[in-house]
């Protein structure tokens, strides 16, 4: 193997799946940051019209006390603001359970890592490929620490899905 045919698959191969890696990672961990966040603000939302809405039903009760509202209107009301009190703060703690179950955050983190540590190794081809005297060890020792990189990060979703213990409430 010559230099200039390991420079070819340093640069060509190993280079452009390091950078493919890296920035699939970058922009996953963006990606389940977000999820995490509208998912947090969904839940909060539908906690603060569950809230609201409890606050109009009693005004509303309070208006049908006073008789300022008829009676069958405040029955069909009734009906609807139970419906909302029971359905917005049920979709507020799934979406929360979602949320917390997923664990985007801790994703999100773990592709960062993967992110920085792909960018360390593609940081490295640059330095390593214009050398002259490039060698077959060198550019090996490149490749296989960009599979355990891949390899480490693969292990880390396991990890973190195999501790977690979901059950369904019966």
């Amino acid at each position: 193997m010559t230099s200039s045919y390991l420079r070819a698959a340093l640069t060509n191969i190993l280079d452009v799946h390091v950078s493919a890696q890296r920035d699939y990672h970058r922009a996953k961990a963006q990606r389940l940051t977000n999820v995490h966040h509208r998912l947090d603000k969904l839940s909060e939302k539908l906690f603060q019209i569950a809230v609201a809405s409890v606050a109009l039903y009693l005004v509303i009760a309070a208006a049908a006390a006073a008789h300022l509202l008829e009676k069958d209107a405040f029955k069909a009301l009734s009906n609807v603001f139970t419906f909302l009190g029971v359905a917005l703060p049920t979709l507020g703690g799934a979406i929360a359970g979602i949320r917390y179950f997923g664990d985007f955050e801790r994703f999100a983190a773990i592709s960062e890592i993967t992110a920085g540590k792909l960018d360390a190794v593609h940081d490295r081809i640059a330095l390593l490929a214009p050398v002259e005297a490039l060698d077959y060890g060198a550019v090996a020792d490149l490749a296989h620490r960009a599979d355990e990189i891949v390899v480490s990060e693969i292990e880390n979703w396991q990890a973190v899905f195999g501790g977690k213990h979901i059950t369904v409430p019966v």
